[in-house]
């Protein structure tokens, strides 16, 4: 669900579940009003016939598309995970209609919430006061922080102004989890780049998705650390009133390219501070990232150097062994059996007797023969080594 409040917003006459009741659990709620609509879903204002206590209910039009269903159950659960922290939108109950596994209909029952962080932006002329800032988005890393430490971490991957909501007691709670996953990878493949970025498209808001998601042949790991650029990006919009990239914006953000606004109202003595700090922190990053980035080309060429030499090793070991065995080919002239039997030594002598005549030469035939294929051996165990 993208949005569910502003633009595209209808009256509650036109609340299909307007003046039904629905059970949901224990709870039996009674729909009074239309507060928003978006995708496949609508949230309701709704009344517990019991006590009379206020909800929220999120009506999901599942048509029994088996993706939709599996998405929106990962969703309840990953929200029942969560259950409990001051600052994650609670559910209290989740019920279903139709046959399972080809479900109608999904139903959250939710804290209702009657202010958002867009609603309240507008009212303010996208200006609000430094403690007003900190305290939302003090409110919204909490939240995240809660995702980010369970085990294993989630990631919400949808942080946008539009999923901050306001309880009645003034606490803003982060909502909308179906985008929320476990999963932390390198994308290595063509096959899954393309999946993956279908979901990303699917499930993602564009001004928020950080440049490993924009760009998958990255092959950047994706993980809990998406949820920390879309912080950045909701920082900005809460401190300045708009967002630092406009539109889809994928080259922008692939290049950082962004200007920081310096109207004092918008940007306080503090909050200047922690930028100055913050952006000082950030290029000694990149300084650190570009040493790193020079060492690890030089160490990359270095090692296509070594690879090259041994090549050339191997390549002067193969053709040496080759000479050594052409050598004692020549040598032994047979072919197999004593190289000198019916051979005619220089003096004429044939025979054993040319052999005894002349073995101390043949000894250091032989022994210069040998040596020739101990000196290859040596060879190949250098080429090894190197």
């Amino acid at each position: 669900m993208k949005k569910l409040f502003g633009r595209g917003q209808k009256s509650a006459a036109h609340g299909p579940l307007c003046n039904k009741t629905v059970q949901v659990g224990k709870n039996t709620v009674l729909c009074e009003a239309l507060l928003g609509s978006g995708g496949y879903a609508d949230i309701y204002r709704v009344t517990d016939t019991a006590d009379g206590a206020t909800y929220a209910l999120k009506h999901l039009r599942l048509a029994g598309d088996p993706q939709l269903i599996v998405e929106v159950q990962r969703e309840a659960k990953t929200q029942a995970r969560l259950k409990g922290h001051p600052n994650v939108l609670r559910l209290h109950a989740v019920a279903f209609a139709g046959p399972k596994g080809g479900e109608t209909d999904g139903f959250f029952l939710l804290d209702f919430c009657p202010g958002n962080l867009l609603d309240l932006l507008a009212r303010h002329s996208f200006v609000l006061e430094q403690r007003t800032v900190l305290h939302i988005f003090g409110c919204v890393a909490r939240a995240v922080g809660h995702m980010h430490a369970q085990k294993p971490p989630m990631a919400h991957r949808d942080l946008k102004a539009e999923n901050v909501l306001m309880l009645p007691d003034g606490t803003w709670v982060l909502c909308d989890f179906g985008s929320t996953t476990t999963r932390a990878q390198v994308y290595e493949t063509a096959e899954a780049m393309a999946a993956e970025g279908e979901v990303i498209s699917r499930h993602t808001t564009p001004a928020y998705r950080p440049p490993e998601m924009w760009d998958l042949y990255q092959r950047q790991l994706i993980d809990t650390k998406v949820d920390i650029w879309a912080l950045g990006v909701l920082l900005f919009v809460l401190c300045f009133g708009h967002l630092p990239f406009a539109g889809d914006s994928k080259l922008q953000i692939l290049n950082g390219k962004y200007e920081m606004p310096h109207s004092p109202n918008r940007a306080p003595q503090q909050l200047a501070e922690l930028r100055a700090s913050v952006l000082g922190e950030l290029e000694m990053l990149r300084g650190q990232v570009a040493l790193l980035s020079d060492q690890n080309q030089a160490f990359v060429f270095r090692i296509k150097q070594l690879e090259d030499y041994a090549q050339r090793q191997e390549q002067a070991v193969a053709r040496l062994n080759q000479q050594l065995a052409d050598l004692q080919q020549q040598q032994q002239p047979g072919g197999g059996g004593n190289g000198n039997d019916g051979m005619v030594d220089a003096a004429g002598n044939s025979g054993a007797a040319g052999v005894a005549r002349h073995g101390s030469g043949s000894s250091r035939t032989r022994a210069a023969g040998q040596a020739g294929v101990a000196g290859g051996s040596f060879w190949s165990t250098q080429s090894a080594v190197l």
